[in-house]
């Protein structure tokens, strides 16, 4: 397994583990911090330009959330359910190409709706490489976006 991609699913393991036990588990990063010391990001419009397939636009806000993306070297996207988290992180890919990895981590159930997004949002649609993790101890190559939930997170 590619030794980037295995960095991100240990990280990843690690904050659901404190996630679990009840720690904040929020990575530190640059801007404004909430009370209880969690970063927020609260603005709603941007006028960056990001790339988009024929047919599709982004909401303002899904284009401010792109911008704080691209303007941080690491980021954990934690957007409320039905705020396009897919959509912001398929503009991220598409405003910045070079970025090679991308890990994605959901409940099982959403998955398929993860996967489905990408390639509606990706520019061109194929442009990376997806793996939809199923539970199997397979090699899993070197794809650009992997999608795997929670429970699976501890096998590899």
């Amino acid at each position: 397994m590619n030794p980037i991609l295995r960095e991100q699913l240990r990280r990843a393991q690690i904050h659901l583990e404190r996630r679990n036990r009840g720690e904040n588990s929020q990575p530190h990063l640059d801007g404004v911090h909430g009370l209880d010391g969690t970063e927020t990001f609260n603005k709603t419009e941007s006028g960056i330009v990001v790339p988009v397939p024929d047919g599709l636009d982004y909401f303002p806000f899904q284009r401010a959330g792109i911008e704080f993306l691209a303007s941080r070297k690491e980021a954990l996207l934690a957007d409320d359910m039905g705020l396009g988290k897919s959509v912001q992180i398929c503009g991220l890919s598409n405003n910045l190409p070079k970025i090679a990895y991308c890990l994605v981590v959901c409940p099982a159930s959403l998955k398929s709706t993860w996967h489905r997004e990408l390639n509606r949002w990706l520019c061109p649609p194929a442009a990376r490489s997806i793996l939809v993790c199923d539970g199997s101890t397979a090699e899993l190559g070197n794809p650009g976006i992997v999608i795997v939930n929670y429970d699976l997170l501890g096998r590899f």
